[in-house]
């Protein structure tokens, strides 16, 4: 399947810079993701996925009075969640693909005002994006 491909892939270029000496901007990312990072890396995700071919692409954000907010991607029906392994107790993996998610419907959902890369998020997408053709094991 080419949207897990392709998500993989981006959580892994995101895990490398973390990784890396490289510094980015984007505040507290490369020392919390995926914890509180959810919309920035949402937003990094669409943008990749869009670049790549990916139609109907839209971030979405939720609340719940107990898990806070979070945010993701759709693609068309499907839920794609590269941080939702922050949420511990509900055992999810790194990169979840899915049409229906426990987790996910916890939180009053609506599309994210804040669909495009902006602002410092530009800077750190640039650099996740040198880390497209390395591989980490």
């Amino acid at each position: 399947m080419k949207l897990l491909d392709d998500v993989q892939k981006f959580r892994e270029m995101i895990v490398a810079l973390i990784a890396s000496e490289v510094a980015v901007r984007t505040m507290n990312f490369k020392a919390s993701f995926p914890n509180g990072q959810c919309l920035n890396a949402s937003q990094m995700l669409a943008k990749y996925l869009s670049e790549n071919g990916c139609e109907n692409v839209q971030v979405m954000s939720g609340t719940c009075p107990k898990l806070g907010s979070h945010a993701w991607v759709e693609v068309g029906k499907l839920i794609v969640d590269i941080t939702a392994d922050q949420y511990e107790k509900f055992g999810y993996p790194s990169v979840f693909i899915g049409e229906n998610s426990r987790l996910h419907s916890n939180f009053s959902v609506k599309p994210s005002f804040q669909q495009t890369v902006g602002g410092d998020l530009v800077q750190t997408y640039l650099q996740v994006l040198k880390f497209e053709n390395i591989t980490c094991t």
